[in-house]
């Protein structure tokens, strides 16, 4: 049965937009006005907290560099989560369809500037990550109008 609706839905998911595009309707419509955030939690070995904020220090030194604003976090206090941070999509939600960032591309190139290399990027982003024990990430968005 769910998958005769699935099929069902698929069809008539084009007729949705024929009443526009019978009314002669070809402009794109204005983009409404949001900050979109990547939401990202992590669960950090146990004990291992401390030494995952000493690697993050090296994350906002690039942004400080950078002169960026760093994603803001929270240390949570209740729940599975031992940090939550809001990374800014500065280019809106839109930026989730970038084949390669240009933000990020300058953000990489100065964390390996400031770590010596590719290298020691990559040591870092594995030590980093073998602190982890789990993450979870979300997007949502704040209303600016």
């Amino acid at each position: 049965m769910r998958k005769t609706l699935m099929i069902a839905a698929a069809f008539a998911m084009p007729l949705t937009a024929a009443p526009v595009m019978a009314d002669g309707h070809s402009e794109a419509p204005e983009l409404a006005k949001k900050d979109w955030y990547n939401i990202v939690y992590f669960k950090f070995q146990a004990g291992k907290a401390g030494e995952a904020m000493k690697l993050i220090e090296t994350f906002q030194a690039v942004d400080a560099t950078l002169g960026r604003e760093a994603p803001t976090g929270f240390h949570m206090n209740s729940g599975e989560w031992d940090m939550m941070v809001a990374f800014k999509m500065h280019d809106g939600i839109q930026e989730m369809g970038w084949a390669s960032n240009p933000r990020g591309d300058e953000w990489n190139a100065e964390l390996a500037r400031q770590l010596g290399g590719e290298d020691k990027v990559r040591e870092h982003w594995e030590k980093y990550f073998s602190l982890v024990v789990n993450t979870k990430s979300e997007i949502a968005h704040i209303d600016t109008d």
